[in-house]
Order: C-alpha cells, then structure tokens, then sequence
C-alpha cells in the first residue's frame, strides 16, 4: 500500500507539473505574439514594457501554479468529509459536531484570503512601474551616462523597490495569518472532539477509542496543511488571469495591407504604395471645478485628426538606401509603415 501510494502520487506530480509547464508555455507565446501584433504608440498608459514583461514572467507562472493545487480544491473536502464520517462512528456525534471549528475559522480564513488578493493587485501593478523605470533606465543609459543621472535612476528604482517590498511584507503576513490558522485547525479539532465526546457520551473514553479517534483526526493534518498555498494559488491565478485577458483582448494592428513575395528574383526588394495615417488626439483640459464630472467629455475637446502620409518607394535589392529629411517629415513613419505599425 505505501508503495502503490507513493506511485500514484508521484504520477500525480509528474502530471499536473507537466500540464503547468505546457500551459505556462502557451501563455509565454500569446502574449509573445500579441505584444508584436499592438500598436505600442497607442497603447494605455498602464501597458508598458515592463507590463509585458511581468505578463510573461510573473502572471504565466502564477496560472501555472494553479493547475499544481487546483485539484486540491475538490479532495480536500472529499477527505474531510470521509474522515468526519469515520469519526461519527468512533466517537459518536462529537466527530461532526467538531466540524464546527472549522465553519467557524472559514469566514476568517476567507477575509484574510480577500485581503490577500488585494495585495497582490497592488504588489502586481507596483511590479509594472518598478519594470517601466528599470526599461527606461537601460533604454537611456547613453543619456545617462553623459548627464550624470545614475544616482537619481537609482534613488527612483530604490524608492520602487520600498514600496513593493512593504507591499510584499503585508501580503505576507497575511499569508503567514493563514497558514498559522489552517495548522492549528487539526488540534482545536481534536479537543473540540473529545471535549463533546465526554461531555454528550456516557461511555467511558477508553485508549482504543482516544488512539482510533486521534488517528482520524490526524488525517486532517495534511487537508489543512495543503489549503492555504492552495487558497493563495487560487487568488494569484485568477488576479493574473484577468490581467492578462485583459491584454488579450486590446485591439491589435491590421497588417492585411503586408504582402510578402518569397521570389528572390525580383527587381524590386522592398515596396511601398499606399496612404498611411496617424490618428492624433488633441489632450482634454482638467476639469475647471473639483464638481465637474472627470470622465464627461471637456467643452474644448476636438475630435481626432488624420495626420496622412502617401509613401512611394522602391528599393532595389543589395542597394544602400538613406531616408533624409526634416523633423516631422515622416522618415520614422515610413520604416513604422513598412513593418506594419501605421494604419493604412
């Protein structure tokens, strides 16, 4: 029997690590892929690089995580249940009157588990701006160097870091909070047990029937044990879940107009014709009264213009071919149209 068990189990991990380790890859590639096909001069201000990067590094693996304990979700009260019914009959009514216990530390438990969750929120979108400011820092180091502006970089990262740290220590201690209450539910259990056991039982406890019913009570030990990481597991998961759904689904660019000719012979390697166009917005003045509503459109609010450029280039293959001209002349939106990052 032990060996059968340690068999199953260890297939079970092998399993569930194997799923998580799959879909933390898929993951990994959508968000890949979605990040190369948005318009990143028209993102929202909270999608970043750093935000990216956190998507791939931090919100893959907490989904991953997920499916390691999800099964947990539903043997764990399975075993609860069965040893609670072995109880009843070894000790009589007092085995589920003990359940009692735990209804009473649930409600706690899931306050605490909501608190947690809010944490991570918070810890999550601390981890995007920390990330933003480390980007912009190795994006303009040359700029750095030549102004001196190492030690006001680092002083902005360091000052990040604080908080993120303080809002790590809270989640944690919240975490800390659960797990000390989930360990201490098998032993208010036991004496919530014995103690009804002697108080509504008229037969004596014997050692049989104290060391039958501790065992049964000691089972519950690794249910409690496995609850919190699974509770906090659950929470990560499905905060990072909706942050990455929600990056999912942003519009992404249409790149139709790309055609690519895989003829190595042609005369011409690289063409553009067609009409691009920026959309520029004209920014929404503050609110003139703390009373205005901030999201009502502003009286001075302009819709959209269309900033248009009509490109006709050719470029021969093996040819060395400059772009020259003004600031606002559209040299960069010529190389953004042909990648396919200017609508058309």
């Amino acid at each position: 029997a032990p060996f059968l068990q340690s068999l199953l189990l260890q297939m079970y991990y092998f399993l569930t690590v194997r799923v998580g380790s799959n879909v933390q890859s898929a993951l990994l590639s959508m968000v890949y892929h979605k990040a190369l096909s948005l318009n990143m001069e028209t993102l929202p201000g909270d999608v970043t690089v750093g935000s990216i990067v956190s998507y791939m590094s931090v919100d893959a693996s907490n989904i991953a995580m997920l499916f390691q304990n999800v099964h947990f979700c539903f043997t764990i009260p399975v075993q609860i249940s069965l040893t609670l019914y072995l109880l009843y009959w070894n000790i009589g009514w007092a085995g589920p009157a003990s359940l009692a216990v735990i209804l009473l530390l649930f409600p706690i438990m899931g306050s605490l588990g909501k608190l947690s969750g809010g944490f991570q929120k918070r810890l999550l979108a601390q981890n995007d701006v920390r990330l933003k400011l480390i980007n912009e820092l190795l994006q303009g180091m040359k700029v750095i160097k030549f102004y001196a502006w190492e030690s006001m970089f680092v002083d902005k990262i360091v000052a990040e870091r604080e908080v993120q740290l303080h809002i790590l220590l809270r989640r944690k201690l919240c975490g800390a909070a659960i797990v000390s209450i989930a360990l201490s539910t098998p032993a208010l259990i036991t004496f919530t047990g014995f103690f009804l056991f002697t108080l509504w039982s008229d037969v004596p406890l014997s050692p049989g029937l104290a060391f039958s019913a501790l065992s049964l009570f000691n089972i519950l030990m690794l249910p409690m044990i496995v609850l919190p990481p699974t509770i906090q597991s659950c929470i990560n998961a499905v905060i990072s879940a909706n942050r990455i759904i929600k990056f999912l689904l942003m519009p992404t660019m249409d790149r139709n107009f790309l055609h690519m000719d895989r003829n190595t012979d042609a005369d011409v390697a690289i063409k553009v014709d067609g009409m691009f166009r920026w959309d520029l917005y004209k920014p929404a003045s503050p609110p003139s009264s703390p009373t205005e509503d901030p999201e009502a459109p502003p009286a001075d609010a302009e819709p959209p213009r269309n900033l248009l450029f009509d490109f006709r280039v050719q470029v021969p293959p093996g040819s060395l071919t400059m772009v020259v001209g003004s600031v606002g002349a559209g040299k960069s939106t010529l190389v953004k149209a042909m990648l396919g990052d200017v609508p058309c």
